[in-house]
């Protein structure tokens, strides 16, 4: 099931996810392929770390009235349905959009790969 399966222990098992800063729930991860990848608890810490820091997204935001920003990095998520623990690693592509006709004078919307193994040579 997921990235849980046992495939043997060099098997790379990796997912893919769509977050979303929403008006009203804040960061969500709206699609996680295969769903049955990561718990709840793991969705929500991918959320909360799949947008770059606020001081990101001001430079971003000021750089002029319809920009577009785009950003590429990394980070770790605590695998919690490990029995030893360890770490998923996470690939995002965030992208900052300003636009004033929008709610808050923008949106964010990040694509991000999950690895139980380090790629960062392969992204």
């Amino acid at each position: 099931e997921g990235m849980a399966d046992d495939q043997g222990p060099t098997a790379v098992k990796v997912c893919i996810a769509v977050v979303e800063f929403d008006l009203v729930q804040g960061q969500i991860a709206r699609l996680v392929v295969p769903e049955d990848a990561l718990s709840d608890e793991e969705k929500k810490d991918l959320a909360y770390h799949a947008f770059p820091d606020s001081k990101s997204v001001e430079l971003s935001l000021s750089s002029g009235k319809n920009s577009i920003h785009d950003t590429l990095f990394h980070f770790r998520i605590r695998n919690r349905q490990a029995q030893l623990g360890g770490w998923h690693n996470a690939y995002a592509f965030c992208r900052q959009r300003h636009d004033p006709s929008l709610p808050r004078g923008g949106d964010q919307i990040s694509v991000v790969v999950v690895s139980n193994k380090p790629m960062t040579t392969t992204l």
